[in-house]
């Protein structure tokens, strides 16, 4: 510059800085600043986590409606979502392939990932907001960057001041100065993780805040347990007039409870959410008769439109022996003894006799019919076994118009496979079933008790 000038002192020259280049100012940047104090380990990409990622064919109808949501032009839609349901479901699944999806059609402004005891600091979560909506907005960029190298303590501060100071009021200083800064979603799973409740709470209410000042036109998705406290912060009038909710429900309480009980721990179970998400179909459909049935036709209608058969096919390879094992363990006579008996090496089942109005046999044999297109199960026959001649003498006790209707099923393959037989009447209106590893020895029991095993249960 001297040579331009040889004679001058003292002068500024203006003009000369490229607008999305960010200057050190012969040091760290505001941008080196922020990203030590986020927390780049709970991104959607991030090789520190192990996503989790749904099993083919599950969960697509929860993800499409997000991403409707998501990217939706109207700008009255309800700016929060909710995905809510219990430990186990497939929420990290759900809103890691969203984050996925919305991050290759450019509509990801930032994701965090919460983690127990490794990513569940709230001050880190909004600075990793930041930082990440400075990758892709360039306007952003730069002013963020302008501000905490004056001000480096800003990183420091309380989680409203990070939100506050970080996001929405140089959002708003862009909008002030023409710049458009595009819609984007940010993601936010596992908030019941987070390190306390009181925290939790704080993010949903200064996001609520956020989006009922129209402070900026970000949308936010957040993905909890219903633990209480998260529940009667969404259910506050002021949040719950901004946000919408979804529900990733469980199939089986059961099953849950199972893949808990560290009684269990001897059996190897494989790790992954593949697994607990392919269980989760076997045991919608399958196990269909252990659960309350307050919806159960709704559920196989939905299960059916969404799974496919090829997709179902992959239920077939599981260790159905090795589930049923677990069930005999996992056994809480607390819970099951109205619904489930536990005899020797046999679970037996049936629907209370309240809630037979409301087992739909139609739905439940589209069910059947499907899971055996699947080959997900054979029609067995206990001379002939799963032979062609097992299913063809199998095919008389199906479909009756009135009567007695009953099926024996083998479910999975070979030494991990296991007996299923069930058996109903609308006329006298009762649905009972048995899953075993020996069909004579279940049957004989069957014949014996199948009235008399539910005379000592817990009344209603």
């Amino acid at each position: 510059m001297a040579d331009l000038f040889p004679n001058a002192s003292e002068f500024v020259v203006n003009g000369l800085i490229n607008s999305h280049h960010i200057h050190n100012y012969g040091g760290i940047t505001g941008i080196d600043v922020l990203c030590d104090a986020s927390s780049p380990g709970a991104t959607v990409d991030s090789r520190e986590r192990s996503p989790h990622r749904c099993f083919p064919g599950t969960r697509e109808q929860y993800i499409t409606d997000i991403i409707a949501w998501a990217t939706v032009s109207d700008d009255d839609h309800p700016t929060i979502y909710w995905m809510k349901g219990p430990a186990g479901v497939g929420k990290s699944s759900i809103a890691q392939m969203c984050a996925e999806r919305l991050k290759a059609c450019g509509q990801l402004g930032a994701a965090f990932f919460f983690s127990f005891k490794k990513f569940d600091d709230p001050a880190r979560l909004f600075t990793t907001i930041a930082y990440q909506l400075s990758t892709v907005l360039p306007d952003y960029r730069l002013v963020l960057n302008n501000k905490i190298y004056h001000d480096k303590t800003l990183v420091e501060k309380s989680i409203s001041s990070q939100l506050n100071q970080l996001i929405i009021e140089l959002i708003q200083e862009l909008v002030e100065k023409g710049k458009v800064i595009p819609r984007k979603t940010i993601l936010i799973d596992g908030l019941d993780e987070c390190v306390d409740a009181e925290s939790q709470v704080e993010i949903i209410k200064l996001i609520a805040s956020c989006v009922s000042t129209r402070s900026t036109s970000f949308r936010w998705a957040i993905f909890s347990r219903e633990e209480p406290h998260i529940m009667a912060a969404f259910a506050l009038p002021q949040i719950s007039l901004y946000s919408q909710a979804g529900a990733s429900r469980s199939m089986s309480s059961t099953l849950l409870f199972k893949l808990r009980n560290t009684r269990l721990s001897s059996l190897s179970w494989p790790h992954g959410t593949e697994f607990i998400d392919s269980f989760l179909m076997l045991e919608a459909f399958v196990g269909a008769s252990f659960r309350v049935f307050n919806a159960i036709d709704l559920e196989f209608q939905r299960q059916l439109e969404v799974i496919s058969v090829d997709s179902l096919q992959n239920i077939a390879k599981l260790d159905h022996r090795k589930d049923l094992v677990a069930d005999i363990f996992a056994e809480d006579s607390s819970v099951s003894d109205r619904t489930e008996k536990i005899i020797g090496n046999t679970v037996f089942g049936r629907i209370l006799p309240d809630y037979f109005q409301k087992f739909d046999p139609s739905s439940f044999l589209k069910v059947v019919k499907k899971l055996e297109e699947a080959g997900v199960s054979r029609p067995y026959h206990p001379q002939f076994g799963s032979s062609r001649a097992g299913s063809f003498l199998h095919s008389f006790s199906l479909l009756r118009p009135c009567g007695k209707n009953c099926g024996v099923y083998k479910i999975g393959h070979a030494e991990k496979s296991v007996i299923w037989y069930w058996e109903f009447d609308l006329e006298y209106r009762y649905f009972y079933q048995f899953r075993t590893m020996n069909y004579a020895e279940a049957m004989n029991i069957y014949r014996l008790e199948k009235v008399a095993m539910w005379d000592n249960s817990v009344l209603d």
